[in-house]
């Protein structure tokens, strides 16, 4: 394909000033002609013209190729272009729901597994770590996996419940200061929500954290749909499955603080 002939007949036929002024919808029939945008053709839609701009619309019309088939993942990888369509591919999936097929399965598993407690540690500056068992790389993949539906290379944010590809999830810990290491107690968001979710959890003022856990503790497991917990004004949705493996956890330690509670007097 030869950009700058077939577009300058083009931008001549619609009247515009300059080839580079066309959009994707102009480009109906050479579209049809393409079987695949070349190097040399995304280097003419991005840097032509007498300064190197590109075309005024450049990312417009290579987005436009790519919804249409007629370039590679692999040839916007080259470009640093993926953010273009990171989340095209991730349309068409629906928030997980993984329902709880057996409750008292979920409560053994969490009665029996080892504890593994959080040691404060000095290093350059205090930081809570886990002591054994989980690595945090374990706690993001389970978190991760939780929330990508099959067959997709996304995971759904737990607040927005929207799609995003592994780069933009941030995985956050459920507790303010957790005491144990879970690998089930921690949440998957997109980079924007993650922040909301923190400063939401971190803020004692308004008790908006001890409702949140309440509210968990509290809600009615729902194998249908996803579960929704409030947290201050927003919402965290959980597969089933999620929502009664922290609900048990929470049960554990809440029962262990009382143990410890009456040891101490």
């Amino acid at each position: 394909m030869s950009v700058s002939h077939e577009y300058n007949e083009l931008a001549s036929f619609l009247e515009y000033k300059s080839v580079f002024e066309i959009h994707y919808d102009d480009m109906i029939d050479i579209v049809v002609e393409v079987q695949r945008l070349t190097d040399e053709d995304m280097v003419d839609f991005l840097y032509s013209g007498l300064e190197n701009n590109g075309f005024d619309n450049k990312y417009e019309i290579i987005k436009g190729f790519f919804l249409d088939d007629k370039v590679s993942y692999t040839l916007l990888e080259r470009f640093d272009l993926t953010w273009l369509v990171d989340d095209t591919e991730l349309n068409g999936f629906t928030f997980p729901v993984d329902a709880v097929s057996d409750r008292e399965r979920i409560k053994k598993q969490i009665l029996t597994s080892e504890l593994n407690k959080i040691r404060t540690i000095e290093v350059t500056k205090s930081e809570r770590v886990p002591s054994k068992l989980f690595t945090d790389d374990d706690r993001r993949k389970y978190a991760l996996e939780k929330y990508r539906p099959i067959n997709s290379n996304g995971h759904f944010c737990q607040m927005c419940k929207e799609q995003k590809r592994e780069k933009y999830i941030e995985v956050n810990a459920i507790e303010y200061e957790p005491k144990y290491a879970w690998r089930q107690m921690h949440l998957c968001f997109c980079l924007k929500c993650s922040k909301d979710f923190e400063s939401l959890r971190n803020n004692k003022q308004n008790q908006t954290y001890s409702k949140f856990i309440a509210a968990m503790l509290n809600a009615t497991v729902n194998n249908n749909v996803p579960n929704a917990v409030a947290i201050g004004n927003k919402q965290i949705y959980f597969t089933a499955t999620h929502l009664a493996e922290v609900q048990e956890i929470l049960k554990r330690q809440r029962d262990l603080e009382q143990e410890e509670l009456q040891k101490g007097r």
